[in-house]
């Protein structure tokens, strides 16, 4: 029988209640599956053929109304040889910087000598960033995502022709709206050189629109079929959707 280990961030670091990984993990126990949790000091990289990583059961239970956990924690440790038999779940959140990277190649290194599945496949993780695939999709809002202050001036230069007074600025990298800021396009320029610096390279620039204060939709589909929406609403005053940041849904 498969064994499957998600590889998660530390407990203190997330919502006991509704973090999908832990919903995930009490979903599959709950439907009979062997699955272990396993945290990133405990994660390492073998060239053998098989070896053993140190893993954590849980116990949990989950509510269908209003579909949260009504209790999780980690319970006793055990040992689990890394194999064939073995699938791996990929499951700690950014920010995509080089120790993410690190942990995605020992992931593509696991796969290949041990033969074990990786979810979701490291390779791909590390091709496709979630906001470029946004940007680059039929469609989508004016983006300018770089560190060169002559393409940026260009951007913003086309943004005042079309009447936006208001920009946003944030990183390519980050999650949870960590990270990004709104910003007046007379003063662009010297606040992208700011973010630049403080981000350490390129930056998202986008116009701000201010129909965000009437919601983004959040839609999921599976196979075709669409699963359900979420209205998210920035506070008043606000500007940011992003339900870590405050916002109501």
């Amino acid at each position: 029988m498969k064994k499957h280990i998600l590889l998660i961030d530390s407990l203190d670091k997330l919502s006991l209640t509704k973090d999908t990984s832990l919903l995930f993990a009490q979903t599959l126990k709950d439907c009979g599956v062997l699955v272990y949790l396993m945290f990133e000091e405990d994660f390492y990289f073998l060239n053998q053929e098989s070896f053993e990583f140190d893993v954590y059961n849980f116990t949990g239970e989950l509510s269908l109304e209003p579909g949260y956990l009504t209790s999780f924690s980690k319970s006793e440790r055990l040992k689990i040889t890394i194999d064939q038999d073995v699938v791996m779940h990929f499951r700690l959140d950014p920010p995509f910087d080089t120790r993410y990277l690190r942990i995605l190649w020992m992931l593509n290194g696991i796969k290949e000598v041990t033969g074990a599945k990786v979810i979701n496949d490291p390779s791909s993780v590390c091709q496709h960033n979630e906001k470029m695939i946004a940007y680059e999709s039929p469609g989508a809002l004016e983006s300018y995502v770089g560190n060169s202050i002559q393409g940026f001036e260009k951007f913003c230069l086309e943004l005042v022709k079309k009447g936006h007074k208001e920009l946003i600025l944030k990183p390519l990298d980050l999650f949870q709206g960590i990270g990004v800021e709104k910003v007046l396009l007379s003063e662009a320029k010297k606040e992208f050189i700011r973010k630049c610096d403080e981000l350490g390279g390129a930056v998202v620039a986008q116009p701000f629109m201010t129909e965000v204060r009437e919601g983004e939709k959040r839609s999921i589909f599976f196979a075709g079929k669409h699963l359900g929406t979420i209205l998210k609403k920035p506070t008043d005053g606000g500007f940011l959707t992003n339900i870590a940041q405050g916002a109501v849904f």
